[in-house]
């Protein structure tokens, strides 16, 4: 009979020596990528920021362009088109046109001055000479000034402007009728009186 023996017991392997995962060089290898991707990172950035300037250039060059363009558009049409306040741009516009209708009416109502100096020179008597022709207020008021050798020929002159039909709506009036001669006795020989006509239109 053979004699055999059996281990009942496991036999033990010997313990493994533990390995490091990340050892000096792997961990200056991947100091060194790392360092590598922020400096790609850092100059992709630069790179943005140097893109973002040259179209935020480009777009306000393109927004000037665009501004003055449409600032020449906009002489062509009335301000009333862009602004805000529509109300007070109306009544501006209807401020300047009752001024400009004021100044029409004005001028429509003017007396030409030709007109009436050709009447005054229709009106003028022997020994009388105007020395000032005002007109005022369009020609609705005539002030005049001047002198005459006898109150006889002023008569006359006075008599020819009340029947001279360009100052038929006229008011006449004679103002300051004194004589100026230094030689003058009683009687009127060699005289010289001066005068003031004031002629107002009736509205």
């Amino acid at each position: 009979m053979l004699h055999q023996e059996i281990n009942l017991y496991r036999t033990l392997a010997p313990a493994k020596v533990p390995q490091l995962l990340l050892n000096w060089r792997r961990f200056c290898l991947s100091q060194v990528f790392l360092l590598a991707m922020m400096i790609l990172l850092y100059l992709g950035s630069l790179w943005d920021i140097y893109l973002l300037t040259f179209h935020k250039a480009r777009k306000q060059a393109q927004l000037t362009a665009l501004q003055t363009k449409f600032d020449q558009i906009k002489k062509t049409y009335p301000q009333l088109f862009f602004s805000q306040d529509v109300h007070q741009i109306l009544n501006k516009l209807q401020q300047d046109l009752i001024m400009k209708q004021k100044i029409l009416e004005s001028i429509r109502n003017q007396s030409p001055f030709s007109q009436n100096l050709l009447a005054l020179s229709r009106t003028i008597a022997p020994n009388v000479w105007l020395t000032d022709i005002i007109f005022t207020a369009g020609g609705k008021n005539i002030d005049l000034k001047g002198k005459s050798m006898s109150m006889e020929n002023l008569q006359t002159f006075l008599d020819n402007l009340a029947h001279e039909k360009t100052f038929s709506g006229f008011t006449m009036s004679t103002n300051n009728i004194e004589n100026t001669s230094k030689n003058n006795v009683n009687n009127n020989v060699n005289s010289i009186l001066t005068f003031e006509i004031e002629m107002d239109k009736n509205e």
